[in-house]
């Protein structure tokens, strides 16, 4: 089974795409890793191993939908539609651009997935007796066979009529009820999770903004390093 990781960007933010990718390429122990974009290419140079693929085209979220023109734009929700952008994968991690991987993912590249469609890190604070199970989206593993048995087709449906304030997380957290595996809080390390018990694998810049994520030492180093 690859390992594979994916990336969602508009053309907005295609220059943090760099740096993000090329820590999971470091670090991750990743097979392959797809940017999917609005165009076949970046505009920035990246190497063959890494697949841009074109999503402008995509026919699963409606334009006049309640979230499509939200703030963090129609990509975010692409991450429910990984089941069907990639037919022939069992399981694929999907990242926010604003994340550098700083450890080891073995653990979670090789974690059972067995009656789960998705294992992401708790948000405490929105976690309660309407969901048991809140995640962040910054990082979400997923079981991609799970995913097409219906569980996707339920997320996209409820993006599509109903509006969220947190778009793909409230509803992939409202619609996979019970079917969320809690992961350790280090492989999405932000302010909005549960503190990691076992060390940061995944940096979160979450809500600090794209300028506080490029002005950062660590983020200019790997955006300043050649491609492994």
């Amino acid at each position: 089974m690859n390992r594979i990781a994916c990336y969602f960007a508009t053309r907005n933010i295609y220059p943090y795409v760099m740096p993000a990718v090329k820590s999971m390429l470091m670090n991750g122990g990743v097979d392959e890793i797809y940017v999917f974009a609005e165009d076949p290419y970046l505009g920035y140079p990246v190497p063959d191993y890494v697949y841009v693929t074109d999503v402008s085209g995509q026919e699963w979220f409606d334009r006049k939908g309640p979230n499509y023109k939200c703030q963090w734009t129609y990509m975010v929700m692409m991450k429910a539609a990984a089941c069907y952008l990639l037919p022939d994968a069992d399981r694929a991690l999907t990242m926010d651009v604003d994340t550098i991987v700083t450890g080891n993912l073995s653990d979670l590249w090789n974690i059972d997935m067995t009656g789960y469609c998705v294992a992401g890190c708790r948000e405490p604070y929105k976690t309660g007796a309407s969901m048991r199970e809140y995640v962040n989206a910054g990082v979400l593993y997923w079981n991609l066979d799970m995913m097409r048995r219906g569980n996707a087709d339920r997320i996209i449906r409820a993006m599509n009529e109903k509006y969220y304030m947190y778009v793909e997380q409230d509803a992939i957290s409202e619609q996979l009820e019970g079917k969320i595996l809690r992961i350790d809080g280090g492989y999405n390390s932000c302010a909005f999770v549960e503190p990691t018990q076992t060390g940061e694998r995944v940096k979160h810049y979450a809500a600090r903004g794209w300028g506080a994520f490029m002005a950062d030492g660590l983020v200019k180093e790997y955006l300043e390093m050649a491609w492994p």
